[in-house]
């Protein structure tokens, strides 16, 4: 079992990475909303990055560190 100096950082590490995927989803997502803001182009389709793919994974290697320590 992890020490409590360890486990609760990385639960906070997990926590808020998860939520800035979740942030990165709903931006890609919402594309044509987020590009009324800062411009006038007329664009219908959704634009995934590929940081956000990295990111997925990223995150689930975080978790798995986890759940090995």
């Amino acid at each position: 079992m992890l020490d409590k100096r360890v486990s609760v950082p990385m639960i906070a590490g997990i926590v808020f990475y998860g939520i800035s995927v979740v942030l990165g989803f709903l931006c890609a997502l919402n594309t044509e909303s987020i590009l009324k803001l800062y411009t006038t182009m007329d664009y219908k389709e959704n634009i995934f990055p590929f940081s956000l793919y990295f990111g997925v994974i990223v995150l689930a290697l975080y978790v798995g560190f986890y759940f090995i320590m």
